[in-house]
């Protein structure tokens, strides 16, 4: 039996309780992606219609399918160690430029935690030019955010430990970054964050254009606010439920059966894209499905 990573639900139920499930059928788009650890969706040639980006570890590279007939495309080689990546149009293009993170290990010595921009060169089919924005050991999750409302979105990076946190305990304080486009300095958002650090997602969680960020990790959920703007810019956090109550080592990150730390509780529900540890798969309504 292959174990499966369930990105985006594929289930969807009526909240009434007068309709049935709808009920989806599987698309392969990527037979063959050994240890496939990471999946997105975004509009890479300006169609009109959603691509899919999905990556492994093992490959040292970073590839997008092309919707409907899913044929690959290679944005980039020669990046070891790929873990996760996010897109958005910061240039106003309409072709979204693809945040990378490389180099990953959970062994915060062994990794250096590259970040790269990648940019099309005119035909997004093509290989894409890629430009390193900074190095943070264990740099392992990412994200756009419009943190401080001006319709801009800025760059998000998680690393998973800190420099100096070593297994089982990760007995250390893991800080989480953002970089505003064009000046792609390192700017601190929270430097109070203990043990691992899974994941950050944008939110909106308050009134306003801003956007929020949330966190999961051994604190727990962290709900992360910005105020101001500019060199002004200040950070609030607010821990909106905490963490495993049991020491490390038996404290976890994240748990699908542990609401105050599970990492589900954050997916965007969108796309019905799955992926399986060697497959890359869509979920479409069946025809006729209630919706």
């Amino acid at each position: 039996m292959r174990a499966t990573l369930l990105l985006l639900v594929c289930t969807v139920l009526v909240a009434d309780g007068l309709h049935s499930p709808v009920r989806f059928r599987e698309h392969v788009i990527e037979p063959s992606i050994r240890g496939g650890y990471s999946v997105i969706t975004a509009d890479i040639n300006h169609d009109g219609k959603p691509d899919v980006i999905g990556l492994t570890q093992q490959r040292p590279e970073l590839a997008w399918y092309e919707n409907p007939g899913w044929e690959r495309h290679v944005f980039v080689t020669d990046m070891p160690a790929p873990v996760n990546m996010a897109a958005a149009d910061i240039d106003g293009d309409g072709i979204p430029e693809v945040a990378l993170e490389t180099g990953f290990s959970m062994v915060a010595a062994k990794s250096e935690g590259l970040v790269w921009l990648l940019h099309h060169d005119g035909d997004p089919k093509g290989l894409w030019k890629a430009t390193k924005i900074d190095a943070v050991t264990t740099s392992h999750h990412i994200a756009w955010a419009d943190i401080d409302g001006d319709g801009k979105k800025d760059l998000i990076n998680a690393p998973l430990i800190g420099a100096n946190a070593l297994a089982p305990k990760y007995e250390d304080k893991v800080s989480l970054f953002y970089y505003r486009p064009g000046e792609w300095n390192r700017l601190l958002i929270d430097d109070q964050l203990y043990g691992i650090l899974h994941r950050v997602r944008p939110v909106k969680w308050n009134d306003g254009p801003r956007e929020q960020l949330l966190t999961t990790g051994f604190d727990g959920i962290v709900l992360h606010s910005a105020t101001g703007r500019g060199d002004k810019l200040q950070w609030k956090h607010e821990k909106l439920s905490p963490g495993h109550e049991e020491p490390a080592p038996k404290a976890r990150a994240t748990s699908p059966w542990d609401r105050r730390t599970a990492d589900a509780s954050l997916l965007p529900l969108s796309h019905g894209m799955a992926m399986k540890w060697s497959s890359i798969r869509a979920m479409v309504p069946k025809p006729g499905a209630e919706k």
